[in-house]
């Protein structure tokens, strides 16, 4: 049995290696993995650690990719 909002989780990390940041979603998709199979093991403490540190990846690899999305724009504009 998978975590609870595993699917969520995975789609999340996918969408920000495909749009937002490659590296800190692929890290995300790692500690969502780890994550998982703590769960099915039983250590509830190891995935609590695992999905804080998904989320934490996931969160900065939106910003950074917010924000370079925005410089771009930004620049793209100034040019024109």
């Amino acid at each position: 049995m998978n975590f609870p909002n595993f699917a969520m989780w995975i789609v999340l990390s996918i969408a920000c290696i495909l749009i937002f940041s490659k590296i800190l979603g692929a890290i995300g998709l790692i500690f969502i993995i780890e994550g998982n199979n703590a769960y099915k093991a039983g250590n509830y403490q190891k995935f609590e650690n695992s999905k804080r540190n998904a989320a934490i990846s996931l969160g900065i690899g939106v910003v950074i990719g917010c924000m370079y999305i925005a410089a771009t724009v930004f620049f793209s504009l100034l040019n024109w």
